[in-house]
């Protein structure tokens, strides 16, 4: 008995059926199948020589989550962005407050200097925390795109 796309909707039974619902072509899919984990099944005991099958939801579920992938980009670029910008306060701050460096006032800091000090390490750990994430995910995105996905 063989399995067609009329009987099921929920389910692909072929790659072209798999590349029309996904707008892309065969080569295509194949590849994301084997590059990024494309849900694909393969039944064993089929009777042609490569089967293939696909469930439309999983199909959905996967789209979905290579975009919010893609995605996370941007947010992480906007993210090092305000985190820049706050450094950048913090940094006028400092230099408003003492334009020499910090006050050596009793042999040490004082508090508000400390303060300051310690918001400025803060905000710097966190800048590059940021600033890995970016790189990493823009790694990730050109991958993607060279794969021949194309980010939202």
């Amino acid at each position: 008995m063989e399995l067609s796309t009329t009987t099921n909707d929920a389910v692909l039974t072929c790659w072209k059926d798999i590349a029309n619902y996904l707008g892309k072509g065969v080569r295509t899919v194949q590849r994301w199948e084997h590059d990024l984990g494309l849900p694909v099944r393969r039944p064993s005991h089929a009777p042609s020589k490569n089967p293939v099958l696909a469930i439309r939801q999983e199909l959905d579920d996967w789209v979905r989550s290579q975009a919010v992938r893609c995605t996370t980009a941007g947010t992480l670029e906007t993210e090092l962005e305000r985190l820049r910008q706050e450094n950048a306060d913090l940094r006028k701050q400092l230099e408003a407050y003492e334009p020499d460096g910090f006050a050596a006032t009793k042999g040490g800091l004082d508090l508000q200097d400390m303060s300051l000090l310690v918001n400025s390490i803060v905000l710097i750990q966190r800048s590059r925390v940021i600033q890995r994430r970016y790189a990493e995910t823009i790694d990730y995105v050109r991958r993607m795109q060279s794969s021949g996905i194309r980010p939202n």
